[in-house]
């Protein structure tokens, strides 16, 4: 735990082994620092999918969650989620295998960025295995400005493979603005040297890399760096996107006369995947 008799910086070192959960982790609200013995050595377990991993909500969004050398497996829903404050997460990897969903919703890291802007950096951080029935969404890492906060994503050395969902629009790695929760804050990504492969939905779109934005008059920055993007595999929904793409811009304005933007630019990657303009029109409802 976490919790202010235990004062503020808090370090936590996990021997090696393997720590089977028999409840949720009270939720990490103080500057803390999980540290492992190594990816495969320190191994957090939530028993067969029933309890989620790491949970982070700064009490005042200015909170750092530092996190590396473990590995988290059978989660919940998110192996690494956070609502608010700065993470910094290095050496960690998530291993679907066992892991559940919540009926609507999976992935393996989720960073919400709060009302106080906020940084993520993550490096040599290693996504895999994921493998879900019938969802709604699905998330391999997902940097999300969630509140009125900007967010600023470094993603260095980073890979998700072999993500699979029946029929949610599977995104390996996703930079985001809105889409859970809303959000008025704007979105600055880098993605260097990451690799995503064998990402497949079978009812609906595949995505490698995207910048996404749902909103009023936000943006999404993201610079893609010596990526490699592969075997991305899904079905059209019926709007022309053919069903999978190496990279993705993805915009949406709520109110008319109003405008989003999903800036990318990419350059040295090898993106073996087609290229489509769509009118995703159609599955949005509103005014804008």
């Amino acid at each position: 735990s976490n919790a202010d008799p235990f004062g503020t910086d808090d370090i936590i070192v996990l021997p090696s082994g393997t720590i089977t959960l028999m409840a949720n982790l009270p939720t990490v609200t103080k500057s803390t620092t999980i540290h492992g013995e190594g990816m495969g050595e320190t191994i957090i377990d939530g028993n067969n999918g029933q309890y989620y991993g790491v949970q982070f909500a700064g009490s005042t969004g200015s909170e750092v969650l530092t996190a590396s050398q473990f590995t988290v497996t059978a989660y919940k829903v998110a192996a690494i989620y956070s609502t608010s404050g700065n993470v910094t997460l290095e050496q960690i990897e998530v291993d679907g295998t066992g892991a559940t969903d919540d009926g609507s919703f999976m992935s393996g890291i989720v960073l919400g960025g709060g009302n106080t802007d906020v940084t993520f950096t993550l490096t040599d951080v290693y996504v895999h295995s994921i493998d879900i029935g019938t969802i709604n969404t699905m998330f391999g890492i997902a940097p999300i400005v969630s509140g009125s906060g900007d967010v600023v994503a470094n993603l260095n050395r980073v890979t998700v493979s072999n993500v699979h969902a029946v029929s949610a629009p599977v995104t390996a790695i996703a930079t985001a603005v809105g889409v859970m929760g809303g959000g008025t804050g704007n979105m600055t990504a880098t993605v260097t040297n990451a690799t995503t492969s064998g990402i497949h939905s079978d009812a609906n779109t595949a995505v490698g890399i995207s910048a996404v934005t749902f909103g009023t008059n936000q943006q999404t920055n993201l610079a893609v760096r010596h990526a490699t993007v592969s075997d991305i595999v899904g079905v059209d929904p019926g709007i022309g996107l053919g069903g999978g793409g190496g990279i993705a811009a993805v915009t949406v304005a709520v109110d008319p006369g109003q405008q989003t933007h999903s800036n990318i630019t990419v350059t040295n990657s090898i993106i073996q995947a087609r290229c489509v303009v769509a009118d995703i029109g159609s599955l949005v409802a509103g005014p804008g």
